[in-house]
Protein backbone atom coordinates (compact mmCIF):
# COMPACT_ATOMS: atom_id res chain seq x y z
CA UNK A 1 0.00 0.00 0.00
CA UNK A 2 1.45 3.30 -0.90
CA UNK A 3 1.02 6.82 0.91
CA UNK A 4 2.34 9.94 0.68
CA UNK A 5 2.95 13.06 2.80
CA UNK A 6 4.81 15.80 2.77
CA UNK A 7 8.36 17.08 4.81
CA UNK A 8 9.28 20.32 5.08
CA UNK A 9 13.09 21.64 5.81
CA UNK A 10 13.52 25.41 7.27
CA UNK A 11 16.74 27.89 6.16
CA UNK A 12 18.27 26.76 9.51
CA UNK A 13 18.12 23.12 8.78
CA UNK A 14 14.81 21.89 11.07
CA UNK A 15 12.68 19.19 9.93
CA UNK A 16 9.20 19.43 9.79
CA UNK A 17 6.90 16.92 8.79
CA UNK A 18 3.32 16.24 7.92
CA UNK A 19 2.24 13.96 11.50
CA UNK A 20 3.77 17.10 13.48
CA UNK A 21 2.07 20.02 11.99
CA UNK A 22 -0.68 21.32 9.40
CA UNK A 23 0.14 22.54 6.24
CA UNK A 24 -1.02 25.83 7.44
CA UNK A 25 1.12 26.11 10.23
CA UNK A 26 4.33 26.10 8.35
CA UNK A 27 6.67 29.11 8.70
CA UNK A 28 7.42 30.72 5.09
CA UNK A 29 11.17 30.41 5.52
CA UNK A 30 11.32 27.36 3.87
CA UNK A 31 14.73 25.81 1.68
CA UNK A 32 12.87 22.20 0.50
CA UNK A 33 9.35 21.10 0.13
CA UNK A 34 9.30 17.54 -0.13
CA UNK A 35 6.57 14.43 -1.28
CA UNK A 36 6.97 11.73 0.34
CA UNK A 37 5.98 8.09 -0.68
CA UNK A 38 5.71 5.31 2.09
CA UNK A 39 5.30 1.60 0.90
CA UNK A 40 3.98 -1.02 3.45
CA UNK A 41 5.39 -4.51 2.39
CA UNK A 42 5.89 -7.68 4.74
CA UNK A 43 4.83 -5.66 7.90
CA UNK A 44 7.15 -2.57 7.30
CA UNK A 45 7.46 0.49 5.44
CA UNK A 46 10.30 2.28 2.90
CA UNK A 47 9.89 5.86 2.26
CA UNK A 48 11.03 7.37 -0.53
CA UNK A 49 11.27 11.18 -2.08
CA UNK A 50 9.34 11.21 -4.81
CA UNK A 51 9.56 15.14 -5.18
CA UNK A 52 11.86 17.79 -4.38
CA UNK A 53 11.78 21.26 -4.71
CA UNK A 54 14.24 23.69 -3.64
CA UNK A 55 12.61 26.63 -2.44
CA UNK A 56 15.07 30.04 -3.76
CA UNK A 57 14.56 33.11 -1.70
CA UNK A 58 11.10 34.87 -2.27
CA UNK A 59 9.71 31.33 -3.54
CA UNK A 60 6.57 30.23 -1.60
CA UNK A 61 5.50 26.44 -1.36
CA UNK A 62 2.14 25.62 -2.34
CA UNK A 63 0.69 22.20 -1.26
CA UNK A 64 -3.10 21.09 -1.65
CA UNK A 65 -4.35 16.94 -1.43
CA UNK A 66 -7.61 17.09 -3.69
CA UNK A 67 -10.06 14.02 -3.56
CA UNK A 68 -12.95 13.77 -6.45
CA UNK A 69 -15.68 10.71 -6.82
CA UNK A 70 -15.29 9.61 -10.41
CA UNK A 71 -18.08 8.09 -12.12
CA UNK A 72 -17.56 4.35 -11.98
CA UNK A 73 -14.33 4.59 -10.62
CA UNK A 74 -14.88 5.51 -6.51
CA UNK A 75 -12.45 8.18 -5.16
CA UNK A 76 -9.43 9.41 -6.47
CA UNK A 77 -7.09 12.00 -5.21
CA UNK A 78 -4.49 14.35 -6.38
CA UNK A 79 -1.54 15.82 -4.79
CA UNK A 80 -0.26 19.54 -6.04
CA UNK A 81 2.85 20.50 -4.80
CA UNK A 82 4.78 23.29 -6.68
CA UNK A 83 6.20 26.79 -5.77
CA UNK A 84 5.09 30.70 -7.24
CA UNK A 85 7.10 34.24 -6.39
CA UNK A 86 5.97 37.51 -7.55
CA UNK A 87 8.51 39.22 -9.89
CA UNK A 88 7.79 42.88 -10.71
CA UNK A 89 3.84 42.20 -10.55
CA UNK A 90 3.83 39.10 -12.63
CA UNK A 91 2.90 35.76 -10.90
CA UNK A 92 5.21 32.71 -11.87
CA UNK A 93 4.55 29.21 -10.56
CA UNK A 94 5.93 25.74 -11.22
CA UNK A 95 3.21 22.82 -10.14
CA UNK A 96 3.60 19.35 -9.74
CA UNK A 97 0.38 16.87 -9.37
CA UNK A 98 0.76 13.75 -8.63
CA UNK A 99 -1.82 11.13 -8.91
CA UNK A 100 -2.19 9.01 -5.86
CA UNK A 101 -3.76 6.06 -7.05
CA UNK A 102 -1.28 5.39 -10.14
CA UNK A 103 2.11 7.80 -9.16
CA UNK A 104 1.47 9.34 -12.07
CA UNK A 105 2.90 13.27 -12.03
CA UNK A 106 2.16 16.15 -14.30
CA UNK A 107 4.00 19.28 -14.26
CA UNK A 108 2.48 22.67 -15.25
CA UNK A 109 3.51 26.20 -15.27
CA UNK A 110 0.60 27.78 -14.69
CA UNK A 111 -3.11 26.69 -13.30
CA UNK A 112 -5.55 25.40 -15.71
CA UNK A 113 -9.49 27.17 -14.06
CA UNK A 114 -11.14 24.87 -16.60
CA UNK A 115 -9.48 21.41 -15.69
CA UNK A 116 -10.65 18.69 -13.75
CA UNK A 117 -8.07 18.65 -11.23
CA UNK A 118 -5.42 21.64 -12.11
CA UNK A 119 -7.45 24.85 -11.37
CA UNK A 120 -5.90 27.22 -8.29
CA UNK A 121 -6.68 26.85 -4.89
CA UNK A 122 -7.79 29.32 -2.72
CA UNK A 123 -4.30 30.84 -1.45
CA UNK A 124 -3.52 30.89 2.23
CA UNK A 125 -2.05 34.59 3.09
CA UNK A 126 1.33 32.94 3.13
CA UNK A 127 1.04 32.02 -0.47
CA UNK A 128 -0.75 34.56 -2.03
CA UNK A 129 0.65 35.93 -5.19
Amino acid sequence: MRMYHWKAVTTDGRELLEDQLSYEELPADLSLFQILMSIERDGSARVYPILTIHLEPGWRAIYRRRVAMATGKGKRSCILAGWQENVKGRNRQSLFWIFEDTGEIHATGRFYENHNWFYSPQFRQRESP
